[in-house]
């Protein structure tokens, strides 16, 4: 099961004890960035209407295994998406195939990447992803100046206010959802994921 840290360095860390108004920020951020990471690069979108589907919850999930000094680090363990991605077999292709060392944790770190540096080209956010992106302000604002999500083999994604600033601009820049008018012939529609073939010239 592939490991992940998180290092908090600011005035508000204190080693191995961590403060639980600032654990319960950092495990709400990571829950729903996750759950929006994998569905974006699942079925294509980050959130829809409606109740989550059920493969969700072992695709996103995570174990914190453990909290140690320097500054503050918290461990983290993430299932395959390979393993847990079966309970979806029959539900119609995905958006993205997983390799196989690829983890809920692994896809989300990539998509916060993005974001933080500002990649506006990136598809590996949309709006609802940013959204929630923008939430570890609150982690933030509890004195840490700085974050670093790293995948345990020293590939590290920093979180500070300069990255913060960059996901706002983007959820400025980002157009408002518009309708659009496609003309050709519906040739299957699936309720299993909600989704519909469309036949163009």
């Amino acid at each position: 099961m592939p490991h992940y840290e998180i290092r908090l360095v600011g005035e508000g860390t204190r080693g191995a004890q961590v403060d639980g108004a600032l654990l319960r920020d950092l495990l709400d951020a990571m829950v729903k960035g996750m759950r929006r990471a994998v569905r974006l690069r699942v079925d294509g979108r980050s959130s829809a209407p409606g109740t989550p589907p059920a493969w969700l919850d072992a695709a996103a999930g995570f174990t914190v295994v453990g909290f140690r000094e320097g500054s503050t680090i918290v461990e983290f363990e993430a299932p395959l998406l390979e393993q847990s991605l079966v309970s979806r077999s029959g539900l119609g292709p995905l958006f993205e195939e997983p390799d196989a060392a690829a983890s809920g944790m692994g896809w989300f770190r990539e998509s916060l990447g993005d974001a933080i540096a500002g990649k506006a080209e990136s598809d590996r956010f949309d709006a609802g992803l940013l959204e929630v992106i923008g939430e570890w302000r609150h982690v933030l604002d509890r004195g840490v100046a700085r974050i670093e999500l790293s995948n345990g083999v020293g590939v590290s994604t920093v979180i500070d206010e300069l990255g913060i600033a960059n996901v706002a601009g983007l959820k400025r820049a980002t157009p408002l959802p518009q309708r659009v008018r496609v003309s050709g012939w519906l040739e299957a529609i699936r309720h299993s994921d909600r989704a519909f073939t469309l036949k163009l010239e």
